[in-house]
């Protein structure tokens, strides 16, 4: 299956539809998954939880990773994006 992008003249997306894309691309797409097993976890969270979540407040216009409290319990943001566990901030 090809993901196809186009603009439509009929359809309107909230900024956050692109999570799907995103999602599909991440897990569907590439090899990070296993790519990044092979990658010692330091913080007790896959690293592939990271490279999701970050790749989702990115692609949403958040730069800053305190974004994360905003989204950490939003069941969207879990199913499209795939994630599972996210990192706690400490201040």
């Amino acid at each position: 299956m090809k993901l196809k992008i186009e603009q439509s003249d009929t359809e309107f997306y909230t900024p956050t539809a692109g999570l799907y894309c995103i999602g599909y691309a991440i897990n569907q797409q590439t090899t990070l998954k296993t790519t990044l097993c092979a990658v010692s976890k330091r913080h007790g969270i896959p690293n592939i939880e990271l490279i999701r979540t970050v790749s989702a407040l990115l692609a949403t216009d958040k730069s800053d990773f305190d974004a994360i409290e905003n989204i950490r319990n939003d069941d969207w943001f879990k199913r499209y994006m795939g994630t599972r566990q996210m990192m706690m901030l400490h201040h």
